[in-house]
């Protein structure tokens, strides 16, 4: 790691969810996890350059993509933001992916979003319309999700064994976070899969020698995690500064 006058600043890959990009926030009025990391190893190691980039397993490349980032960034520290949330949120659209491919999912899942403009939150009649018309289109076409829980995690661990091969670099785990509980209604399931995807990320990051970051029980700890949620998925700053204290503490091994 660099540091000290005269020398190159020290580098931050982060690979991380929609979270790391302030997911769920209107303004990003404070600084996002990402940001507050950089900041704290700053003061401990000199400066840091920040390299935020987005990154999920389950689309794309991922591969081809993380290879040219730890090739090009040669990063001093390294953050992997995994998440559960591609095989636990189950949707209509997804089901249709499967069954008609993405052209008409995309074209379902532009409906229902239409739809529910005109009726969430729209006053209370038709918001019961939202709900039974969800609950008839989960009926009669079913529900699936993005991608399978096996796939995902075999790509989780692929990727910590490819970012465990920089020797080099410290290197922070970020597991699946505590879910919602329009989550659970979604997915009556989705308890036990996101503690069966930790305890299988958290081995792989042990068994690497990687600092593990639990995000579930940084929600989990605060006292009321649910209200922490600005929608199914994020979380807001209370969580941010969180997760931001558990990455420098796996960084840096304190």
């Amino acid at each position: 790691m660099t540091e000290g006058p005269g020398l190159q600043p020290s580098r931050l890959l982060v690979l991380g969810a929609s979270g790391a990009f302030g997911g769920g926030l209107r303004e990003v009025r404070e600084s996002l996890w990402p940001d507050l990391v950089r900041e704290q190893l700053a003061a401990r190691v000199g400066e840091v350059d920040l390299l935020l980039r987005r990154f999920y397993v389950h689309s794309g490349e991922p591969f081809t993509f993380l290879e040219r980032e730890l090739s090009a960034g040669q990063p001093d520290f390294i953050v992997l933001q995994c998440t559960s949330f591609p095989a636990t949120q189950r949707t209509v659209a997804h089901r249709v992916d499967r069954l008609l491919g993405k052209r008409a999912a995309a074209w379902t899942e532009d409906r229902v979003r239409a739809f529910d403009r005109k009726t969430r939150r729209q006053g209370r009649v038709r918001q019961q319309v939202n709900r039974a018309s969800h609950r008839i289109a989960r009926r009669l076409v079913g529900t699936a999700p993005i991608i399978d829980y096996r796939p995902l995690v075999d790509g989780y661990l692929k990727a910590i064994d490819r970012i465990a091969m920089v020797e080099t670099a410290a290197v922070a785990i970020i597991g699946t976070g505590f879910a919602s509980d329009s989550h659970r209604k979604n997915n009556p399931q989705v308890d036990a899969l996101k503690e069966r995807f930790n305890a299988e990320i958290s081995g792989a990051a042990r068994r690497k020698h990687l600092g593990w970051v639990d995000s579930d029980a940084v929600t989990r700890n605060l006292a009321d995690p649910e209200s922490t949620f600005l929608d199914q998925l994020h979380r807001g700053l209370d969580w941010h500064r969180g997760i931001a204290e558990g990455v420098v503490a796996a960084l840096m091994r304190d």
